[in-house]
């Protein structure tokens, strides 16, 4: 007998919990969300007591960014992101297609695009802001085995990034809201959650978060177009990899402290 039937039968004030569709979307948010928060401070705890990992990730509690300190963290996020996504799908009778990554299609036509799509757009404005004067290449900072290991182990990080923030953002949450207020509805609130969130990342402005927003948006409709996250998965991917360009730009509000080559950025006064 499924979870929905029991509840029908069990549950007193039927109304404020199932909807024609099962369990209100309300409450599955809630739950979802209590699942998830739960797994993230478990992991962290998890972490803590095991000295290996807490040497890793020490960087980060100082201040800096530095790769194997972004894999373990950014795996935490993916992992916990999925048991919360896979209790879900137990409770709802869905698989984990039905929230926008079938397994079929990774990796597939649609995530090489959303690469191309990401490596155009920045090799472009790269390239726009090369002609004004106001960068140059510099040279590699890295050599040998480390200037393998370094893009390979960010290009890691950042797909993890772009995987979470999409299953999360226009995967579960935007499936769920759907089904209460609607695809357009959902899109438009989430994006502005979206832009918010990377609000609050340190050194982040107003201008940051906006455009963050806009992206958000910008990836829902390509979720309608394609039916998946997978486009959506290898832009944003793409995309957050290229704030590794400069050594003065910060990832997630903290500063690079390895860096691939002495790229500079030239800002002119006035």
């Amino acid at each position: 007998m499924s979870a929905t039937r029991i509840m029908r039968r069990t549950l007193p004030f039927q109304g404020l919990w199932l909807g024609t569709s099962g369990l209100r979307a309300g409450w599955r948010l809630l739950i979802f969300l209590a699942v998830l928060i739960s797994c993230l401070l478990g992991f962290r705890e998890v972490v803590v007591h095991i000295p290996t990992l807490t040497r890793m990730v020490q960087p980060l509690r100082e201040g800096r960014l530095v790769v194997s300190a972004a894999l373990v963290a950014e795996f935490q996020f993916v992992l916990s992101l999925l048991i919360a996504v896979s209790v879900m799908s137990r409770i709802e009778r869905r698989s984990l297609a039905d929230y926008g990554l079938p397994a079929r299609d990774a990796f597939g036509p649609y995530f090489w695009q959303g690469v191309a799509w990401g490596l155009l757009a920045v090799t472009c404005v790269m390239m726009l802001i090369f002609s004004g004067g106001a960068f140059s290449f510099g040279n590699l900072a890295l050599h040998g085995r480390s200037l393998v290991g370094y893009p390979v182990g960010w290009a890691i990080v950042f797909l993890m990034v772009g995987y979470f923030e999409e299953f999360l953002f226009r995967g579960y949450l935007q499936f769920t809201l759907t089904t209460a207020i609607g695809f357009w509805p959902s899109a438009i609130l989430l994006s502005i959650v979206f832009g918010f969130v990377h609000l609050g990342s340190r050194g982040e402005n107003w201008m940051g978060g906006a455009t963050a927003g806009l992206f958000g948006l910008f990836l829902c409709f390509a979720l309608r177009r394609t039916g998946n996250l997978w486009f959506a998965v290898g832009l944003h991917a793409v995309l957050s990899t290229a704030r590794l360009s400069s050594t003065r730009f910060r990832t997630a509000g903290f500063p690079l402290t390895d860096t691939c080559s002495t790229l500079r950025f030239r800002v002119h006064d006035g």
